[in-house]
């Protein structure tokens, strides 16, 4: 929720392949999604790890305003992501650069393809008191957090989640930022 990891895949994609895709599905195989042979698809993430891509991603709308007043109600803030550890240097390297000055950033080894990635063990570490996050798969593994926020940054967002998870919904995490902080005294 705080840098758009599509708008970097679809960059890979157009490097490896010389064309541009556009996501087809809203499945979370971005395989899929984006119809990839194979080869297309292992192409597209060795230059997604040749070119560091992780560095280059852009900030969601509002996001870093979002932590800014986080931070200003005094909420340590910590970057929980379902990356490989390996990406962990080019996702710090990338946050610093768009002004996010993340304490804590946590790469949980899940590849953002795949179904489920390992947020909730190092949620359980943590144990933040507010959790916001755009799958909804990680807001139902974890209510032991008091507030899950879904910031649903696709309104046709197929989901195949028959309860509700979460506690809060906005289309952004400044949207939500600002409604909590509003009924949250300073």
């Amino acid at each position: 929720v705080l840098v758009s990891f599509l708008g970097g895949f679809e960059h890979a994609i157009e490097r490896a392949l010389g064309e541009q895709r556009t996501r087809q599905s809203l499945v979370w195989s971005l395989q899929q999604a984006y119809e990839l042979s194979d080869d297309e698809y292992a192409l597209t993430w060795e230059k997604f790890d040749s070119e560091h891509i992780y560095q280059f991603l852009p900030e969601m709308p509002g996001a870093l305003e979002a932590v800014k007043l986080l931070k200003e109600h005094g909420f340590d803030v910590h970057v929980v992501s379902a990356i490989f550890p390996k990406y962990l240097e080019d996702r710090t390297a990338n946050l610093i650069a768009l002004g996010f000055d993340p304490a804590h950033v946590h790469a949980t080894g899940g590849n953002p393809g795949e179904i489920h990635g390992c947020k909730i063990s190092t949620l359980r570490k943590v144990l933040p008191v507010m959790f916001a996050d755009d799958q909804l798969k990680y807001l139902k593994d974890s209510p032991f957090v008091p507030v899950r926020a879904w910031i649903n940054t696709e309104p046709a967002q197929i989901v195949a989640i028959d309860e509700v998870c979460y506690t809060h919904k906005a289309e952004s995490l400044l949207e939500f930022v600002q409604q909590w902080l509003g009924a949250k005294p300073a």
